[in-house]
């Protein structure tokens, strides 16, 4: 995971579980 994801890690698994 990249270093901009892994700050926004929080936002990210919203923005995974929007596309699960």
């Amino acid at each position: 995971m990249s270093p901009l994801k892994n700050g926004m890690i929080e936002d990210w698994e919203c923005f995974r579980a929007i596309l699960d």
